[in-house]
């Protein structure tokens, strides 16, 4: 039986895969919370106060979004450039 792609992965690729699984899940869950928890709060603050709060709500947002949107680039990029010989460069450029 041939061996699969899974089979002949590294130590490396693997915990590349799983940091990049980490980091995607984080934000997936940072993304639904803001959908369903924060955002309908916005119409709490009203007019008066709306710029203020959402310039801060963007200044505080980046401090967690931005670690995690980093390390999920990273590591994929580090995920295209090692399985580019098994994927092949176009599938890379996906």
């Amino acid at each position: 039986m041939a061996a699969t792609i899974i089979d002949r992965m590294t130590d490396i690729e693997t915990t590349l895969l799983a940091v990049h699984l980490a980091a995607t899940a984080g934000m997936m869950g940072l993304i639904w919370f803001v959908q369903l928890v924060h955002y309908p709060l916005f119409e709490a603050v009203g007019p008066d106060h709306f710029v203020a709060y959402e310039s801060a709500h963007q200044r505080r947002t980046s401090w967690v979004v931005g670690p995690l949107m980093g390390v999920e680039g990273l590591s994929a990029l580090a995920i295209a450039a090692a399985l580019r010989d098994e994927v092949g460069f176009a599938l890379t450029l996906a």
